[in-house]
């Protein structure tokens, strides 16, 4: 998956198709009763441009959420060793869901900053899904606590 001149502030969805990504990852839930929701994502990024590192964020929509519109609920900053170096970023999240509410959740990111001087591109999901099939593949993960 790839993300071409990221501006640095604006959050954008991660879609696909990619290797080792499913298209358009986004998870629907709606809790039988009130809950603790543990969101777990967790993915291989790297870019081509140094200097820059990647965010990736929790989005969720339903009930009280987005706490701020366009925000994920929680974000990581990458830490880039380099170009073409990817490095493995995790991020989780604890929220409290209302029983028959529809929540849906999607990963999102962004650079965190921009030259207009460069053309960043951001990678996920490592592997070009031939030759290194199995090898950092993205997770999503929701898990309803009662």
């Amino acid at each position: 998956m790839q993300l071409v001149n990221s501006d640095g502030v604006t959050w954008v969805a991660m879609t696909g198709p990619s290797p080792g990504f499913v298209p358009g990852p986004t998870l629907t839930v709606t809790p039988l009763a009130n809950c603790q929701a543990i969101i777990i994502a967790n993915t291989s990024v790297f870019t081509d441009t140094t200097t820059y590192n990647q965010d990736v964020g929790i989005y969720v929509v339903g009930g009280a959420f987005p706490t701020t519109a366009n925000v994920p609920e929680q974000w990581q900053e990458s830490a880039s060793v380099g170009t073409f170096a990817p490095t493995a970023l995790a991020v989780t999240k604890r929220l409290a869901f209302v029983g028959g509410t529809a929540y849906t959740i999607t990963l999102r990111w962004k650079s965190n900053s921009h030259s207009p001087q460069l053309n960043s591109n951001l990678f996920a999901g490592a592997g070009d899904g031939t030759t290194y099939p199995t090898r950092s593949r993205t997770t999503f993960i929701v898990e309803l606590i009662y």
